[in-house]
């Protein structure tokens, strides 16, 4: 009994924690982020285009990777780049709806905003 419980443990925590850690951390205080690894939110920075369901994300401030995430009405990331020295950058919708974007940066210091977008088709 003792190994068989072992594998198991071992692919939930494959599975687990990389699901975890793929998405951008874009923390505020009311997602318990503390500490010197939280990102501040900085108003303004985040501008987004759309065409048909592409979201053309730019962030202004920095010349280094950015980062984003795709969230629906129901709170559910949809759709994200975790890091790309691209600026802007692209993020694909599964479908037309209310969306949040979540972008930001690490250097010259740790920023981010939130722009909410319509997608209708």
């Amino acid at each position: 009994m003792k190994y068989t419980l072992i594998p198991l443990l071992l692919v939930i925590i494959l599975l687990v924690i990389p699901a975890n850690n793929s998405k951008p951390s874009f923390n505020d205080p009311d997602s318990g982020c503390t500490g010197s690894g939280c990102h501040t939110l900085q108003d303004g920075i985040v501008s987004v285009s759309v065409n048909d369901l592409q979201l053309q994300i730019t962030l202004s401030g920095t010349s280094s990777k950015v980062a984003g995430e795709l969230v629906d009405s129901n709170g559910t990331i949809v759709a994200f780049n975790n890091s790309t020295s691209s600026n802007p950058f692209t993020l694909t919708a599964p479908s037309a709806g209310l969306y949040r974007v979540n972008a930001g940066y690490k250097n010259p210091s740790l920023r981010w905003d939130s722009s909410m977008v319509s997608i209708s088709i």
